[in-house]
């Protein structure tokens, strides 16, 4: 279709594929004017399986080019040319060609001219389709729109016989009859796609394009030929694409992949069930039984209840799969490298409308990132584009995951369910409460201290408000949106100043009316199902189900429990999703979330001294100098402050309305300092260390988070996203006695967190994200403006400084406890960093600190259970959700 040179476009600075218009073409007025505006229509596709184009070129003289997106990769036909692929890479294809294919469609845009030589594969794995509609655009307006001497290839290359045989082989009969044609010609493109990219080899060839054609017409591919491992699903997706009658072609390749994808799925399934029924069975046998269970035992956990195996093998054994009646559950366990993160104030996972993807919060080091695990999958893989990223939250077609910036959590993103650049959304005056997809184009997010905002999913649009917080109700906020598919209704949930598990109370917008209705019940995380029950966490961490009426935005009759612990009392996280069809996933259930971590001492060299601490959900230590005392972050079944002491007694300081969290020592021993809500007071709080007398509060602040009080004991310094840049965290100081005033100490447009004064009181450590990674530094104190110097040379967390101030510690990426030199005379200067020891099975989770040192030298971690480390809690897949639910709360 003309020469394509490689280009620079000097106005926006991009490199283009630039495909020269034959004379054909530019010779014939007509002819452009109909390109000019399908080209137009085709620019106006934007996903990111598909070549963008960018317009129509005027060059020198009658020189007509198309601007296109370039795309560097092989062509499908390069990669089959060279060799077989698996089965599953060809499946991993087929998706992204079916998802540009449905896009376009759905657009109205056929592409007329799919084939393997207009598919590339990008190095890191991405599908872009190349050359969409431009069949239709290069006709003559008096052409018809179906044909074989219509398509580009054949009247632009006619001189080159195998681009023409090319063309021919993958036109449906009705293109090559002259016909009208439909998307069903793209589908049967598609199947002939698929077949080739399984057996090399074209479904249609022949010598000549006479008998390429007459295949077409008359004949069926040598279905001998494909691989004896394609599944039967497969075998079947690809006869219907290539029905010769339109009538019985399959209509939509996106409910073709889908089907498909559903199919194997259960297949898969089934075959692991039946691999743990039949290992069971073996486990049996005396003889041989302890070494066929060692083999069986890592399949055979997989499907969790005799029930689900049971129901899996009825399945497996039938000649074909059919839909499967009854609950099935199964597991996912997160990878060593991405372990599960909870991240308590927001939500962690999120499963894809149409039920095929599951998508995780995965800590990557020290870092939340997106993981994404296709059902159908054995594994997940880190979500290109948000590696940096959490709260999930899914697009309606399941084509795209929305989440927020850890970095800034006043920002919100997209990227691709198949990877790619991040885009972003909008950035919020203050930190995001919640997202949703409102259609297929609008997003409606929550602020914190305001209401619902909605915004255009393209990105670069202002909000505009939605909703406003009812002030003589009390409600300060508006959270965790619901937009309800198909229909107006936006479920949403309104907080006041109390404890947020508390005050939280489900609520209705309808987008179209304005009207809200509050429907009374205290909970979280809102979920509406196509059986019409609404799902939600309630404030004892269970989750809940309630019949609701869509038109009338009310509820009937009482709650049920359905599930129990998917979330910790106090916590705004809840760790659930449920997809309309009724597909669920959760972490927890039938208890409370428990895991069972340890308290150890660790010398310099990594050799461990465990504490006699009993096993508790412990989060951050902090530790007297003599070691005598540790204070500790509980996070089980209530989250508090505890003490544990040289004695072997573990006791509780706190007990709080909400959260008391992030306990700091005073500097003579005496009281610790947490963040707590009492008598419905969010802020610092000081609390003897005896447990005698009532906890004192210092300054009601939300979210204010104790780092480390000076030496002197006179003031401590604090984190918050409470200061002038919305959303981001900076340092605070507040004095502990007197009139407890507080001062900024470090405010910046980036995050600041974690600081840690020098024992001389002369120097405060912290970790920033001032570079494009969090790093840690130090600058003066009192006054932070008087120097600044960077510490960490790789990226470096959680700084913490020896007892005699000669030493700094850190984590690094690569979890490795960091030990810098530090000489403060005559100036400060820090020394080279050097590893001390591997910390990857001790537990670092949240944004405090979670370690300490003794005055001795010796570490005090949280270390992991040997069971959990590397994916610390397994995440709980249920299939046909909609049966239990419906027995336990049948509709009226």
């Amino acid at each position: 279709m003309g020469e394509v040179y490689r280009a620079r476009d000097l106005k926006l600075g991009r490199e283009v594929a630039l495909k020269v218009l034959p004379s054909l073409f530019t010779d014939d007025p007509d002819r452009l004017t109909r390109f000019d505006r399908e080209a137009r229509l085709l620019a106006s596709l934007n996903h990111p399986n598909i070549a963008h184009v960018y317009g129509l070129e005027q060059g020198t003289g009658d020189v007509r080019a198309i601007a296109m997106e370039l795309v560097d990769g092989a062509t499908i036909a390069d990669i089959i040319a060279q060799r077989a692929l698996p089965v599953s890479e060809v499946l991993t294809l087929a998706r992204q060609i079916a998802a540009a294919l449905e896009s376009a469609h759905d657009a109205g845009i056929i592409h007329r001219d799919l084939k393997p030589a207009n598919i590339k594969v990008r190095e890191d794995g991405t599908v872009k389709v190349l050359d969409f509609g431009l069949a239709k655009a290069l006709e003559s307006p008096g052409e018809a729109s179906g044909g074989a001497t219509n398509s580009p290839t054949l009247t632009a290359r006619a001189t080159q016989l195998g681009m023409v045989l090319g063309t021919a082989a993958y036109m449906a009969p009705e293109q090559a009859k002259g016909k009208a044609v439909d998307r069903r010609a793209d589908v049967w493109a598609f199947g002939a796609v698929l077949y080739e990219m399984l057996t090399r080899r074209r479904a249609f060839d022949g010598d000549d394009i006479s008998e390429v054609m007459a295949a077409v017409l008359k004949l069926d591919p040598d279905w001998s030929a494909l691989p004896a491992d394609v599944p039967e699903p497969v075998r079947r997706l690809l006869r219907r694409c290539l029905a010769k009658d339109p009538k019985r072609r399959l209509r939509d390749v996106a409910e073709g992949m889908l089907q498909l994808d559903e199919n194997m799925s259960l297949a898969s399934m089934a075959s692991v069930a039946m691999s743990g029924v039949r290992s069971a069975e073996a486990a049996a046998e005396p003889a041989p039984r302890p070494s066929i269970w060692r083999r069986a035992l890592p399949i055979a956990s997989v499907v969790v209840g005799a029930a689900g195996i049971t129901i899996a093998a009825a399945v497996f054994l039938r000649p074909q799969p059919v839909p499967v009646g009854g609950v099935v559950r199964f597991m996912h366990v997160p990878e060593a490298s991405a372990r599960l993160a909870v991240t308590q104030n927001y939500w962690d996972l999120a499963i894809s409308p149409d039920g095929q993807s599951l998508v995780y919060v995965g800590l990557v080091g020290q870092s939340p990132g997106l993981q994404l695990r296709r059902l159908d999958a054995l594994q997940a893989t880190p979500l290109r584009g948000g590696e940096l990223g959490f709260g999930p939250f899914m697009s309606p077609d399941s084509q795209w995951v929305g989440f927020i910036d850890p970095s800034d959590q006043t920002r919100v993103k997209k990227v691709s369910i198949l990877g790619g650049p991040a885009v972003a959304i909008v950035k919020a005056k203050n930190s995001i409460t919640g997202a949703t997809w409102a259609g297929a184009d609008t997003i409606v997010f929550g602020v914190l201290d305001a209401g619902l905002h909605l915004v255009s999913d393209g990105g670069g649009g202002e909000p505009t408000v939605a909703t406003t917080p009812d002030a003589s109700l009390g409600e300060t906020s508006h959270t965790h949106a619901f937009a309800v598919p198909g229909s107006s209704v936006v479920l949403f949930v309104t907080v006041s100043k109390a404890p947020y598990i508390d005050s939280a109370q489900l609520a209705a917008w309808d987008r179209k009316t304005g009207r809200i209705a509050r429907l009374k019940i205290n909970g979280t995380r809102p979920r509406y199902l196509s059986s019409g029950h609404l799902v939600y966490v309630a404030g004892d961490g269970s989750v809940r189900a309630v019949l609701f009426d869509l038109d009338t935005m009310t509820v009937h009759g009482n709650p049920v429990p359905i599930l129990d612990g998917v979330t910790l009392k106090a916590s705004a996280s809840a760790n659930f999703d449920v997809t309309p069809g009724g597909r669920m996933v959760y972490v927890g259930g039938g208890s409370r979330v428990r895991v069972e971590r340890t308290v150890t001492w660790v010398d310099r060299s990594g050799r461990e001294t465990p504490t006699a601490a009993p096993p508790r959900t412990y989060y951050y230590a902090r530790v007297l100098p003599d070691g005598s005392r540790i204070a500790l972050d509980v996070r089980d079944d209530q989250q508090d402050v505890w003490i544990w002491d040289a004695r072997g007694t573990l006791t509780r300081l706190t007990a709080g309305q909400g959260a008391d969290e992030y306990g700091v020592w005073s500097s003579d021993g005496s009281r610790v300092i947490s963040f707590s809500t009492v008598n419905q007071k969010s802020g610092l709080y000081s609390s003897r260390a005896d447990v005698t007398g009532a906890p004192e509060l210092i300054a009601e602040r939300p979210a204010a988070y104790p780092n480390a009080v000076t030496p002197d004991g006179k003031s401590m310094i604090f984190r918050s996203a409470s200061g002038a840049t919305k959303g981001k965290n900076d340092l605070f100081v507040v004095a502990l006695d007197g009139d407890h005033t507080v001062k900024t100490f470090l405010g910046t447009e980036h995050d600041e967190f974690n600081a840690a004064v020098s024992p001389d009181g002369r120097w405060v450590a912290y970790q920033s994200d001032l570079s494009s990674r969090m790093e840690v530094y130090v600058s003066p104190y009192p006054d932070a403006t008087a120097g600044q110097w960077t510490i960490s040379t790789a990226g470096g967390s959680e700084p913490a400084w020896s007892l005699n101030g000669k030493e700094l510690y850190y984590i690094s990426p690569d979890n490795k406890l960091m030990a810098v030199p530090i000489a403060a005379l005559p100036r400060f200067s820090p020394g080279v960093p050097v590893p001390l020891f591997d910390v990857s099975t001790y537990f670092f989770g949240g944004l405090g600190r979670n370690y300490d040192v003794a005055r001795d030298g010796r570490f005090v971690m949280v270390k992991e259970p040997q069971s959990s480390i590397g994916g610390m809690q397994p995440i709980t897949v249920v299939l046909n959700w909609l049966d239990e639910l419906n027995a336990r709360l049948p509709k009226r």
